[in-house]
């Protein structure tokens, strides 16, 4: 399935019932894209190819929110994307959400292990104490 997000004048009714549709479609659809880690995550993919089939980069994707569109229907409807268009931005998508899982998985690994040196911190510390205890006994006794 491809999705094409338009930008939008949100200053203008009509683009903001749009804007309201597709926000509410991605809503949908993240319910069951969520990510869990030690929370749960909700990330958003950005994904656009130029014409010529160029991958457009995160960032560049976040800039085109910023400047002014208007909306026009594809000739052809959703027809009129190719496959190989579809099958460019359903990779990116793929791409971009195995990066999201790596990092969380980093992310959760550098928790744990911080969490892990917490508790051998104190496993030592009740030792110490639980020597020094024992020590106490045995001088009295």
């Amino acid at each position: 399935m491809l999705n094409i997000i338009v930008f939008l004048n949100k200053n203008n009714a009509a683009d903001q019932r749009v804007y309201q549709l597709l926000k509410e479609q991605i809503e949908d659809r993240m319910k069951g894209a969520r990510n869990n880690s030690f929370e749960t995550e909700d990330q958003i993919l950005l994904c656009s190819v130029t014409d010529e089939g160029t991958e457009l980069d995160i960032e560049q994707c976040k800039r085109l929110f910023s400047l002014p569109a208007t909306i026009s229907p594809l000739s052809g409807g959703d027809s009129g994307v190719g496959s190989h268009v579809k099958n460019l931005i359903n990779q990116i998508a793929q791409r971009q959400q195995a990066e999201i899982l790596q990092m969380n998985s980093e992310r959760n690994a550098g928790f744990f292990d911080t969490e892990m040196e917490k508790l051998d911190r104190w496993a030592e510390d009740v030792k110490s104490s639980m020597e020094i205890e024992l020590k106490g006994y045995m001088t009295v006794r």
